[in-house]
């Protein structure tokens, strides 16, 4: 199940009010700059995680729910460490600032390591996307060598161009996942149902 980033864009939302609640609880001016400053650099690589995110949710979508494969190992911990920082409430927040023994600074390295894992789990679905879209590409290619030897079906070319099409842009995709699923069983559908079946079994 992805991970509802909407929790991470809410929170990068209310960081700044969040900053002046501090300023209103705290007469130390410096400190009130620092944290601030520590607030901002938090918000950034906020915003830097929650893109990373949203493309690695899009990749994994495509793995499990176009092309039905399990996701990684890698890609379940990446989520749940990013799982652990969503739930982190804003009160944890101030605390921090207000003298915990946890510096911002450290939430702001937590942060990073979770997109770095995010990152991480995302190279490696796109490695098997990579693996799935060179095996049809090939099926596509000995479809298209028959299709030339038994006399082209401009219908069979046709799906054999959209197969491939498709295939090629699924490492930087267009549409939602679930577009991208109705079109693949389309495709899918019209590539082992068509012509290309019947013309593979009869020159064998």
């Amino acid at each position: 199940m992805a991970i509802q980033t909407t929790s991470l864009k809410s929170k990068i939302d209310s960081l700044e009010q969040k900053a002046d609640e501090y300023d209103r609880r705290t007469n130390t001016e410096a400190k009130v700059d620092q944290s601030a400053e520590d607030l901002k650099q938090l918000n950034t690589v906020l915003r830097k995680l929650n893109r990373s995110l949203s493309d690695f949710e899009r990749q994994a979508g495509i793995l499990t729910e176009v092309f039905d494969q399990s996701l990684p190992s890698e890609a379940v911990s990446a989520r749940d460490e990013v799982q652990s920082l969503t739930e982190v409430t804003q009160d944890n927040i101030l605390d921090v600032i207000d003298g915990s023994d946890r510096s911002l600074a450290s939430h702001v390295e937590d942060v990073r390591d979770a997109r770095e894992s995010v990152n991480d789990a995302r190279r490696i679905i796109d490695d098997r996307l990579k693996a799935i879209q060179n095996d049809k590409l090939g099926d596509a290619s000995t479809a298209e060598s028959i299709q030339r030897i038994v006399g082209e079906d401009p219908d069979a070319m046709k799906t054999i161009s959209q197969f491939r099409s498709f295939l090629n842009s699924i490492l930087d995709p267009d549409g939602s996942v679930s577009h991208l699923k109705s079109q693949w069983q389309g495709l899918e559908k019209a590539f082992d149902h068509s012509s290309l079946v019947k013309t593979h079994t009869s020159v064998v």
